[in-house]
Formats: C-alpha cells, sequence, structure tokens
C-alpha cells in the first residue's frame, strides 16, 4: 500500500463508566466540541448494542485515510525512537541517583575521599 487509503464508516458513540452525560452537555453548551468529544469513545459497528459498561449515546459517520505504507513505518520508527530516548534517559537519571547514593554511603565508611 504505497498510496493512502479512504475509509469511510458508520461507528457507535459510546459514554465511557468514567464519564457522565452532564459534563458532556456543559461543553456543547459551551461550544468547546474538543472537549466533549475527548469525553467519549467511538468503537465498533453501528450493529453493536453493548460495549463492555459503556452507555451508547449516538452514532458516527467517520471518515479516515490511512498514510502509504513507508509513511506508517516512518512514523512508527519515529515514534518508538523518541520512546527509547525518554527510556534512556529515565535509566540515565535513575543509574545517577544511585550513584549519588553509593557516593553519600562511601562517603561516610571513609571507603573514598568524598
Amino acid at each position: 500500500m504505497n498510496t493512502p487509503i479512504t475509509i469511510k464508516a458508520t461507528r457507535g458513540v459510546w459514554l465511557p463508566p468514567h464519564n457522565n452525560l452532564s459534563d458532556v452537555a456543559h461543553y456543547l453548551e459551551k461550544g468547546n466540541t474538543d472537549l466533549a468529544l475527548s469525553l467519549l469513545s467511538i468503537v465498533g459497528p453501528a450493529s453493536w448494542e453493548t460495549f463492555s459498561d459503556y452507555i451508547r449515546i449516538g452514532d458516527a459517520e467517520v471518515t479516515f485515510t490511512l498514510r502509504p505504507r513507508d509513511e506508517q513505518a516512518a512514523l512508527a520508527v519515529m515514534q518508538l525512537r523518541d520512546k527509547l530516548d525518554k527510556l534512556r534517559e529515565a535509566y540515565a537519571e535513575a543509574q545517577r541517583e544511585i550513584l549519588a547514593q553509593i557516593s553519600k554511603y562511601e562517603a561516610l565508611t571513609n571507603e573514598v575521599d568524598a
């Protein structure tokens, strides 16, 4: 797949159990559709009548375009490299903290000049 593919479908719109309709209504009344949508989940085909303990509140007509495979791969590699860099930094920070603790204990026991 070296060309984008566009898919159109009808999906169910669900309210997760940890959100409530009054918050959705509040954001819609304020004109903040992004926040209202962030409280909802668009999951499964429109034929689903139930989904876990979510409450079905509507349907969504969705259109999305899959990027060409080479772009998908490049984005995946970039995201994984970013994740790897963050892990490396987190581990380096943890190592620095442990080394600082070792230095303090070594200084207490006069094993190393501090």
